[in-house]
């Protein structure tokens, strides 16, 4: 068995732009969207099931947030570019 610890380790750039956000996320939304997902079913969630639940929709949710957040590199490359272009001409 070719086990390697280092593809199991999860980088700080992963859970601070995937896990934390959807976590948050999952957590605001927790009664009404996970609800809607699982219906009755989210009412019997205890222990570690409701643990697992958490745990996925963090990530899906956190995707989620990641791809939407990827929208704004446009507006911040735009910004930036701006900002260069102000700064160069004052000089």
């Amino acid at each position: 068995m070719n086990f390697k610890p280092h593809k199991l380790f999860i980088g700080l750039m992963d859970f601070l732009s995937i896990v934390l956000p959807g976590a948050l996320f999952t957590f605001l939304l927790m009664g009404e969207a996970v609800a809607a997902v699982l219906a009755d079913r989210y009412i019997r969630l205890e222990g570690v099931q409701a643990w697992a639940a958490f745990r996925f929709f963090s990530h899906r949710f956190g995707d989620l947030v990641f791809l939407l957040g990827a929208w704004l590199d446009e507006f911040f490359d735009w910004a930036r570019r701006s900002s260069l272009d102000v700064h160069d001409t004052c000089r």
